[in-house]
C-alpha cells in the first residue's frame, strides 16, 4: 500500500521564508547600531553623572564601530585606565559606566524586533 502526498504552493513558502529570513537579519543589524549608539551615548552620561570625567579624554575617545556587515558591533574606548575607572581598583571604587549603559540600552530589544517584524 502506498500514500502519495504532494504540497502544492512550496515556491511560494520557500520564497516567503527567505524574505522573512531578510528582513529578520535587517531587523536585527538594525537593532545591533541602534543599541550600540545607545550604549555610547549612556555611557558617556554615565560617565558624567558619576563624575568620571576629569580631562574628558576618556569620554571624547568612547566609539562606536560596527562590523561584519553590521551584524556585530563595538562600543568602547582605546585609553588603557579606561577598565579601572569601570571595575575600580585597590585604591579607587568602581564606576561602573558601560556595563550598565549596555544592559540599559538591551532592554527590550527582542520585543522591538517582534513589534517590527508584525508589521
Amino acid at each position: 500500500m502506498k500514500i502519495k502526498l504532494e504540497v502544492k504552493g512550496m515556491e511560494e513558502i520557500n520564497k516567503a521564508i527567505s524574505e522573512l529570513a531578510k528582513k529578520c537579519g535587517t531587523l536585527s543589524k538594525e537593532e545591533i547600531k541602534s543599541i550600540a549608539q545607545a550604549t555610547e551615548r549612556r555611557s558617556k552620561e554615565n560617565l558624567i553623572a558619576n563624575k568620571s570625567v576629569v580631562t574628558g579624554t576618556l569620554l571624547r575617545s568612547m566609539t562606536t564601530d560596527i562590523l561584519k556587515d553590521g551584524a556585530e558591533a563595538e562600543v568602547g574606548t582605546v585609553t588603557d585606565y579606561a577598565p579601572y575607572v569601570e571595575l575600580g581598583t585597590r585604591r579607587s571604587r568602581a564606576k561602573p559606566y558601560l556595563v550598565p549603559a549596555f544592559e540599559e540600552s538591551i532592554q527590550g530589544a527582542d520585543e522591538r524586533i517582534k513589534g517590527k517584524l508584525e508589521k
